[in-house]
């Protein structure tokens, strides 16, 4: 399946923070309101906590080295600079890992069955929607370095 299209400099695409802060709202909602079933209760659940907490790091963590490195954070615009240490030598978009994690976390915390369907749902509109576009337009910009970078760095973990 060919990725998305590149947003134009008019379009207003869906950022991750914005799926990500989507799937959280619809994990507390789903949790009150349709809690299908209990899978743990505290302290069991407090195991959540670590992976909000790598999962932040994560992100913040790749965040930071990319603005140190000169190449745009923000979603859909062409990357000048090919990071491939700290967190990237693990994943080829540790941000977006580090979202999936917080929320796997918020789920765990949570301690119910629904939420976790959210969890999927956020991990599938980042890579088709987001991760599908960024790759594509970083093997345009960086053609045989990325492609060796690919076959050597797994997409998420």
């Amino acid at each position: 399946m060919p990725p998305p299209p590149v947003p134009r400099s008019g379009d207003r695409p869906v950022l991750p923070t914005t799926y990500a802060m989507l799937a959280v709202a619809a994990m507390v909602a789903l949790h009150l309101l349709a809690p299908v079933a209990g899978l743990a209760q505290a302290p069991v659940t407090w195991l959540g906590a670590p992976f909000v907490g790598v999962g932040l790091i994560l992100s913040f963590w790749a965040d930071k080295l990319l603005r140190r490195r000169g190449t745009p954070t923000r979603p859909f615009r062409p990357p000048r600079v090919l990071v491939r240490d700290g967190p990237f030598q693990l994943s080829r978009h540790p941000m977006y890992l580090g979202m999936v994690l917080a929320a796997l976390g918020i789920a765990m915390l949570l301690g119910t069955l629904s939420p976790f369907l959210v969890v999927g749902v956020l991990a599938w509109l980042i890579d088709r929607r987001v991760v599908a576009v960024e790759e594509a337009m970083a093997e345009d910009a960086f053609g045989d370095a990325w492609r060796a970078y690919r076959a050597r760095v797994r997409r998420w973990f």
